[in-house]
């Protein structure tokens, strides 16, 4: 991760104006990737930007347009890495797969990741009912922009819109959250 000050212009957006700057961007290169799917590149570009949202707030980023694409990237490969692992598994007919990735977790992460979650949870409960009913389909149930769409029954931009609405709320809340416990620089 390219971190450090820099003087782009860049460093003053924020998700939102990153994800109306780039999400086509990324859904092109996405599509250029993984084709129509399996993942869609529509949902591969709604995690990536979910996953930069996420990020430590503190943490300053260089180039966020390569950063976005280095995370699209790690989202295809991680997909495609579990396809790989599951048709294996299935084919050796095991049906439960234990993974460690070696990471190195402290009680420090621990609770960093439980803070992160509970934040992200609350931002989702005091979303209205229609946008939290989307982002619950999309990454519970892991339903498509079009399943989704079909589901309760509205178009398939207004999903995307919503999910663009719901990840923005979910970023604030982060930062909001960030900012009330001193940890934003």
């Amino acid at each position: 991760m390219e971190t450090g000050t820099s003087n782009t212009s860049e460093d003053a957006l924020n998700l939102s104006d990153l994800y109306h700057k780039y999400q086509k961007e990324i859904v092109l290169f996405a599509r250029n990737k993984v084709d129509n799917g399996p993942p869609e590149p529509e949902d591969i570009a709604q995690q990536t930007f979910l996953k930069y949202s996420a990020l430590d707030k503190t943490t300053k980023i260089d180039n966020p347009r390569a950063y976005l694409y280095r995370i699209a990237k790690n989202v295809i490969s991680s997909h495609l890495r579990s396809q790989g692992v599951r048709k294996k598994y299935a084919e050796n007919g095991v049906h439960k797969i234990i993974q460690d990735e070696g990471e190195n977790i402290t009680p420090e992460s621990i609770l960093l990741s439980k803070d992160r979650s509970r934040i992200m949870r609350q931002a989702i409960q005091g979303m209205s009912r229609r946008r939290r009913r989307i982002v619950l389909l999309k990454y519970t149930e892991g339903l498509t922009l079009d399943d989704i769409a079909k589901k309760i029954g509205v178009s398939r931009t207004t999903v995307w819109k919503e999910m663009a609405k719901a990840i923005t709320e979910i970023d604030d809340a982060l930062k909001k959250a960030s900012y009330r416990e001193g940890n934003v620089k």
